[in-house]
């Protein structure tokens, strides 16, 4: 595979990946707008090479300018304070199902036991 930039330049950076049926070549950073041209040739086994090419247009930004970070003051959040009635929901909840454990362990006791 091969990218040629408008005026014939390779712009490519000669590494390619594939996946499955699915190739990707990697690219020098783009600055030039045009038309760029891709070139490919594909093998296989017993077969004559496929050869190809198809274009694609690229347009490059006006203007590029790095965006400096500005920094947005925060106002701190109130930590989330446990009440009291949650508290005790989960306490209920904790020795109900230690009373259903114990309820169930009887039940097999007493179900093995009359075998």
């Amino acid at each position: 595979m091969m990218v040629t930039d408008p005026s014939g330049i390779r712009v490519d950076d000669g590494t390619i990946a594939v996946n499955g049926a699915s190739a990707s070549i990697g690219l020098k950073p783009l600055i030039e707008s045009g038309i760029y041209r891709v070139s490919y040739t594909l093998f296989s086994d017993g077969e004559a090479p496929l050869q190809g090419s198809f274009t694609f247009n690229f347009s490059a930004p006006s203007v590029i300018t790095p965006s400096e970070p500005t920094a947005i003051p925060t106002v701190p959040e109130n930590p989330a304070s446990s009440s009291w009635g949650t508290n005790i929901f989960i306490i209920a909840l904790l020795i109900i199902a230690f009373l259903v454990l114990v309820g169930l362990s009887l039940y097999a006791r007493k179900l093995f036991r009359d075998r």
